[in-house]
């Protein structure tokens, strides 16, 4: 529910901005993880297929992941 995902998001940012600890979320929400994370890594059949700031994931990029994925699964 979003309010709950709010207040757990909200927790772990601060506990990386006020503790300076690391947080490592899988999240399946692009929305959530552009507006909370400072790095973003996608990952399709266990390999690596993006690794950057939010702002550098394009919406063509979503697109073509997503069609990986897709592909990954019908195998």
């Amino acid at each position: 529910d979003p309010r709950n995902t709010q207040l757990v998001m909200d927790a772990l940012a601060a506990i990386n901005r006020d503790l300076g600890i690391t947080v490592l979320c899988n999240l399946h929400s692009l929305d959530i993880a552009r507006s909370y994370c400072q790095r973003l890594v996608g990952m399709t059949a266990g390999r690596v297929v993006f690794d950057g700031v939010p702002a550098a994931l394009t919406e063509d990029m979503v697109r073509a992941l997503v069609r990986e994925a897709m592909r990954v699964a019908q195998r």
